[in-house]
C-alpha cells in the first residue's frame, strides 16, 4: 500500500510540475507578445507621425519644423492694384454674372462695383472678393494665381468677354465696362 501512495504522490508532484511549468511558459510568453505589441505600437505610431509631418510641411501644416510659413493671402497693396469698373447690364435678355463668392447676380437694375482678376478674368462683387483674397491667393472659381504680377492669359474671358488689357468688352457683348483703377 505504501507502494502507490508513493507512486501516486510521484505522479501528483509531476502532474504540478508540469502545471507549473505550463503557466510559467504561459506568462513568460504573454509578456513576451505584450512587450512585441507595444514596441510595433511605437514604430508604426513614429513612422506615421513622421509621415505626417512630411505631408504636412508639403501642405503648410502651421505645427511642422519647417520655418517657411505657408502663403495665405494676397498683400492688401495686390488687392487694391486689381482692376476696379461699374457693372451694369446693358441688355435686359442677357444672362446675369453671378459672384461666385457671395453667390448673388451682379444687379442689373444698380451700377454695382465690381473687380475682375486680371489673369483670369472672372467677375465678383469688389467687397467679396476683396475678403475672399485676404485669405486665399487664387481665383475662387478656377483656382488660378489672381496676383496680376502673375499674369499669364492676357485675353478676352470666354465668360464675360472683357478685355483685360484694353478693359473694353469685346465683340458684341453686352457688358458696359468702366475701369475705375
Amino acid at each position: 500500500m505504501n507502494y502507490k501512495r508513493d507512486d501516486n504522490e510521484v505522479q501528483f508532484k509531476i502532474i504540478n510540475a508540469i502545471l507549473l511549468t505550463a503557466m510559467i511558459l504561459l506568462f513568460v510568453v504573454s509578456i513576451l507578445v505584450l512587450l512585441i505589441y507595444l514596441y510595433v505600437k511605437c514604430v508604426v505610431r513614429r513612422q506615421a507621425r513622421a509621415q505626417h509631418i512630411q505631408l504636412g510641411d508639403a501642405m503648410g501644416n502651421p505645427y511642422s519644423d519647417n520655418p517657411i510659413p505657408p502663403k495665405l493671402g494676397l498683400e492688401p497693396s495686390t488687392i487694391a492694384s486689381l482692376p476696379i469698373y461699374v457693372h451694369k447690364q446693358t441688355d435686359d435678355n442677357s444672362s446675369c454674372i453671378e459672384c461666385a463668392v457671395c453667390l448673388v447676380n451682379l444687379d442689373e437694375e444698380e451700377e454695382e462695383i465690381a473687380r475682375i482678376l486680371p489673369n483670369c478674368s472672372h467677375i465678383f462683387h469688389a467687397k467679396c472678393i476683396d475678403v475672399w483674397l485676404i485669405s486665399h491667393s487664387t481665383c475662387p472659381i478656377c483656382r488660378t494665381e489672381a496676383d496680376p504680377g502673375t499674369i499669364t492669359n492676357s485675353g478676352v474671358s470666354q465668360t464675360t468677354g472683357v478685355d483685360v488689357t484694353a478693359g473694353q468688352p469685346s465683340g458684341s457683348s453686352n457688358l458696359a465696362v468702366v475701369i475705375i483703377s
